[in-house]
């Protein structure tokens, strides 16, 4: 360890790389300790009906990484196992099927071994857990998707934005963002339901929910999507008038369909508020990987046409219609790809 904040520690993972970790997952050992040193020689992949995994067996547990790159037609995740030595260079090429195309380990460094993993396509999510001293990533396979009722069947978490002792922004008129965002998340709650989806709400009330409890949710309830809902605002000192319209966030790369899927529907189905645009940014609600998250903020509230439609229940009707029918036409989208072949 060199350094801690709060609950986390920094540890030296590598001759030039620091990590922060949750103190949970730390055992602290006396100073002068010599740094672990693990023999990493096999590798697992197991694939099932919703989800593949690919399972390292390693003697202790060591500090890793996760870096997802995707490129047009191809995704892969490189894990950096650190502390760790591999006997040899190696592939495991006969993939069992679902979302895992071959596995290949080297040597990247003294000390550092990368675990290459060559995706079938844009995983649906993934996480990395310890199981023991078995390091596990798990990938969420694509769906199957009915293209005539692509709703039915699909879990899917809403997140009202904000709420309780967090009130979010607020427009001209000083109505906070939250009393906005919870009944536009409850009518799209409704829509979805009335076709077929399974749909869990991080609120239903007035409470405030802490912001890392609300992708939990999403992961307890194995959900495919969760989307937040907001409003947007400009800081005090920027011209009103210089932003309006709605606007969709992501981080992970395979939620950026998800977004402009969202987008063209709520501009498609309100041209009156504005385009604001899909963009990349490292939010902590769209960061999460276990399932595809976005961010949407459904219009400005410093915009004056923008906050008289959402003030009115007829705007706030509008938006939760756009963003159902986006969700809809994702799904039926999905429905149209390709699916990787199910395991043997």
């Amino acid at each position: 360890m060199v350094g801690e904040e709060g609950t986390s520690y920094t540890v030296q993972a590598s001759a030039t790389l620091t990590l922060n970790a949750p103190k949970t997952t730390l055992t602290l050992r006396p100073e002068g300790t010599p740094l672990p040193r693990a023999i990493f020689t096999r590798i697992d992949v197991k694939a099932g009906e919703t989800h593949s995994e690919v399972r390292l067996d390693l003697p202790l547990r060591v500090p890793f990484s996760v870096e997802q790159s995707a490129t047009p037609g191809a995704s892969s995740l490189a894990l950096r196992l650190f502390h760790t030595f591999s006997d040899v260079d190696y592939i495991v090429s006969d993939s069992p099927g679902g979302a895992v195309r071959d596995v290949r380990w080297v040597q990247e460094s003294d000390g550092v071994t990368r675990v290459q993993v060559e995706l079938s396509g844009a995983p649906w999510g993934y996480d990395t857990t310890y199981e023991g001293t078995t390091l596990v990533l798990r990938l969420r396979n694509a769906p199957a998707i009915d293209a005539r009722a692509p709703l039915r069947g699909r879990t899917i978490v809403i997140d009202p934005g904000h709420g309780g002792e967090d009130f979010g922004g607020a427009g001209a008129l000083r109505v906070p963002e939250k009393n906005l965002n919870l009944p536009i998340a409850l009518r799209v709650a409704e829509l979805l339901r009335e076709k077929g989806a399974t749909v869990a709400l991080t609120r239903e009330t007035d409470v405030e929910i802490p912001i890392y409890d609300r992708p939990l949710l999403a992961e307890t309830r194995n959900a495919d999507l969760l989307v937040s809902i907001h409003a947007n605002a400009l800081p005090d000192g920027v011209d009103p008038r210089t932003k309006r319209g709605s606007g969709v966030y992501y981080f992970q790369p395979q939620a950026r369909p998800l977004a402009e899927a969202l987008l063209a529907s709520l501009v498609g189905q309100l041209p009156d508020v504005g385009n604001d645009g899909v963009h990349y940014q490292n939010l902590a609600l769209a960061r999460p990987s276990t399932q595809l998250s976005v961010l949407i903020e459904t219009a400005f509230l410093t915009d004056k046409s923008n906050l008289r439609l959402l003030m009115s229940a007829a705007g706030r009707e509008r938006m939760a219609q756009a963003i159902a029918l986006g969700l809809e036409r994702f799904y039926r989208s999905a429905a149209a790809q390709p699916r990787p072949r199910p395991p043997r």
